[in-house]
């Protein structure tokens, strides 16, 4: 019940913070972070574009992962099933297709599809 619940938010919260934190960690140190890639001007200049996308994905992917977690933990793991394929199969393998493939966003729209994915896996989850 009641420390079920409490263990729940702390669960949340903890991944929250802490992707939070590596995220703000990434985008503060994408320079030095660029550099253990390359030292090619071209390649650092991409890798440093990209790191707030990376951070971006951290709390997304963390948060996306605890929610679900928690549904199963309290006996909804059906629910969380559907959560997890629905998110997949109806968002974001068509996205990925979509920004790939129509708006010629190359590699990088698998990664914004991802994204959104695990957002509204995240979102979905966590207001059930």
């Amino acid at each position: 019940g009641r420390l079920a619940k409490g263990t729940a938010w702390l669960s949340i919260f903890s991944v929250l913070c802490g992707s939070l934190f590596l995220g703000v960690c990434v985008i503060l140190l994408s320079g030095v972070l660029a550099l253990a890639f390359s030292h090619d001007d071209a390649i650092l200049q991409t890798t440093a574009q990209l790191m707030p996308l990376a951070a971006l994905s951290f709390v997304w992917f963390g948060v996306s992962a605890v929610c679900t977690a928690v549904l199963e933990a309290g006996g909804a793991a059906k629910r969380a099933l559907g959560v997890r394929v629905t998110c997949a199969y109806c968002l974001t393998v068509p996205l990925s297709m979509v920004l790939v493939y129509l708006a010629d966003v190359g590699v990088l729209g698998l990664l914004w599809s991802a994204v959104v994915g695990h957002a509204a896996a995240a979102m979905e989850s966590f207001f059930r």
